[in-house]
């Protein structure tokens, strides 16, 4: 008998707390709303939450209710319907402070920095969370490139909660990277460490000084390099194919050494400015047809910012050539570039360019003066669709006008080249080249307008053999089709080029 009123005893003890819980949860909607957003039940918690909120409002809660929905709205992915309800919360007379940073957090991953930061001002103006709010404030800044407004306003965040240490230091560290003062962002991450050795925002640390100290191994502001190489020329003279203009031409067959040399020097600012400047010069001196040897030197200078979206820059770029060692050339371009990042791996760049061109040798008659100004557009697509793969594709519109009536000329360029590392040393890479030219005037000795299309295919080799020495092979084709029969050929070339970078 006492056993049968124990067990009796036992299961009403357990019914009625079972029904009291019940009774709690069913008496207790909020409750339950946490209960299953806690539990990942966010589709249950988002009903519960809205059928509370919209059955007792206006309430005194309203600013509670539309905070957790609009945390459950972000959680599903209805990111401008928790924005709805976190700006509803802020605007209570009683406002969660949460929904500030929160409302901050997800104008500021939209990329809406004028309203992240007219969030964070009426949370400063209302006192709300300084520490966290400080934090988003610094990150605003350093999105909008205010370095030193950034580093105030974090190192603020991490003096007034002093939790937030880590995360603070790993933030400058990202916004000292940023600017290109690698030693000041090192030593963010040192403190990092330092804090809590086994945390895994020092891992991170470890991981970004180990990228610092390799660029810094690699990054040098003063380069050079020097090339030697071997080419063979099948069409050197540019012989028509046509027979009946080309009997009699004869050594269009020849062989040359080249020799390039070039400096660069690099210098990086802070704000994202850098300023470069890169001389070279290359020569080509033939076995046979000397009276094609080219020297050449070219002088370009290029001012850029980087932005988040990309960059721009601009260059101004200066050549001098000698042909048969004459004077021949002179040329000077000038141009703004814009690079566009449209994805991590996916970019595209888009120029305008004027270039002077000055022949120094008189021409034999007037219209056949090639002095001129060009004007070019450009837009250009580069992707990278894997680790040890590149491609790039590139339009161009020319539009050239002459000194002589004979070379007056609008044209159409199309460039597309892959590149990609089979092994660690070794990458190969193929190109296209096709540029259609349509001249403007009447030749004056053939009586029509001349049509150009200028086609040309290749594919090259390179072998790094050591640390800084690469050997390159190349091989490429180029035909060359005109209405005017002079300038219908076609040629191969092939060459070896030996290069040491220092």
């Amino acid at each position: 008998m006492r056993f049968k009123f124990l067990a009796a005893t036992v299961f009403f003890v357990v019914v009625f707390l079972f029904l009291a819980g019940h009774s709690f949860a069913i008496n207790n909607p909020f409750q339950e709303g946490i209960n299953n957003y806690q539990s990942g039940k966010y589709e249950e918690a988002l009903d519960t939450f809205m059928r509370q909120y919209y059955k007792s409002s206006p309430s005194p809660d309203d600013s509670v209710y539309e905070y957790y929905i609009g945390l459950t709205q972000k959680q599903l992915g209805n990111i401008n319907m928790a924005i709805y309800f976190f700006e509803k919360s802020i605007n209570k007379e009683k406002p969660i402070a949460e929904s500030f940073t929160e409302l901050i957090d997800l104008y500021f991953q939209q990329g809406n920095i004028q309203k992240a930061e007219e969030i964070v001002k009426k949370a400063e103006e209302k006192g709300v969370k300084p520490a966290e709010i400080a934090f988003q404030r610094g990150l605003i800044l350093a999105k909008k490139g205010d370095k030193k407004g950034a580093i105030d306003s974090l190192s603020s965040a991490k003096n007034t909660d002093p939790q937030l240490k880590s995360a603070v230091d790993m933030q400058i560290a990202m916004v000292e990277m940023g600017t290109g003062n690698y030693e000041s962002a090192k030593e963010s991450l040192k403190n990092i460490i330092a804090t809590d050795p086994t945390s895994t925002l020092a891992d991170y640390a470890r991981h970004y000084m180990e990228v610092l100290t390799r660029e810094k191994e690699e990054y040098k502001p003063l380069r050079f390099s020097v090339g030697m190489g071997y080419l063979y020329d099948t069409n050197v003279l540019l012989k028509p194919l046509d027979a009946s203009v080309s009997n009699g031409i004869t050594g269009e067959r020849d062989s040359s050494i080249l020799n390039t040399f070039a400096v660069d020097y690099l210098k990086q600012f802070s704000g994202g400015y850098s300023f470069s400047v890169s001389y070279s010069l290359y020569s080509n001196r033939h076995s046979s047809q000397e009276t094609y040897d080219v020297l050449s030197n070219s002088l370009t200078v290029i001012g850029s910012k980087n932005y988040d979206w990309g960059s721009v820059n601009l260059m101004a770029q200066g050549t001098y050539a000698w042909v048969n060692d004459q004077r021949y050339l002179s040329a000077l371009t000038l141009s703004p570039i814009f690079r566009i990042k449209l994805s991590d791996d996916f970019y595209t760049d888009i120029s305008f360019g004027v270039t002077a061109k000055d022949y120094l040798q008189a021409p034999l008659a007037k219209t056949e003066d090639r002095d001129s100004r060009t004007l070019t557009q450009s837009i250009g697509f580069g992707w990278l669709p894997m680790k040890d793969m590149f491609i790039n594709v590139k339009y161009e519109r020319h539009n050239e006008n002459t000194d002589g009536d004979n070379w007056d000329f609008h044209g159409d360029r199309y460039y597309g080249v892959i590149s990609y590392g089979l092994i660690k040393n070794l990458r190969v890479q193929a190109y296209a080249d096709l540029f259609k030219q349509k001249f403007d005037n009447p030749h004056t000795l053939f009586g029509v307008k001349r049509e150009d299309g200028t086609y040309t295919y290749g594919a090259s080799v390179t072998w790094n053999i050591y640390k800084n020495l690469s050997l390159t092979q190349n091989i490429s084709t180029t035909r060359g089709r005109s209405n005017i029969v002079v300038y219908d050929y076609k040629r191969n070339q092939y060459q070896t080029m030996l290069e040491y970078k220092f």
